[in-house]
């Protein structure tokens, strides 16, 4: 789950997929998905348990939402009847920023910025 883009901490969140995948030859039952963290949950609700059978997959999305500026981690665990590995950890690590909240304040940094950056096009 390292593809989340940073998001700030004022508004937004960042949405990336998650696919668990039955590589057994027995249908594989997940009983349930959960996180570890505040920052990053299911993107929508779902009912458990949920059958997957053999070779085929099962794709969740999950939010991140950034309640902290900094790097923030959490794992997504994933529940089933695995008699090998019935829990299976999915780490996740992003970044929150503090953003900007006025829209007048942010449109002044974009438009800087873009003037800041087009000014430096050449290197002397």
């Amino acid at each position: 789950m390292d593809g989340f883009a940073p998001v700030p901490v004022t508004c937004g969140f960042d949405e990336e997929p998650l696919t668990i995948q039955n590589s057994g030859a027995c249908p594989l039952t997940i009983t349930g998905v959960t996180s570890t963290s505040p920052h990053f949950s299911l993107a929508a609700v779902m009912s458990f348990p949920v059958v997957i059978a053999p070779g085929d997959s099962l794709t969740i999305n999950v939010h991140f939402v950034p309640l902290a500026i900094g790097p923030l981690a959490g794992n997504i665990v994933i529940a089933s009847d695995d008699r090998a590995n019935p829990l299976k950890t999915v780490p996740g690590t992003k970044m929150g920023y503090a953003g900007v909240k006025d829209p007048q304040e942010r449109a002044d940094l974009i438009a800087y910025l873009k003037q800041a950056t087009a000014a430096s096009t050449t290197c002397k």
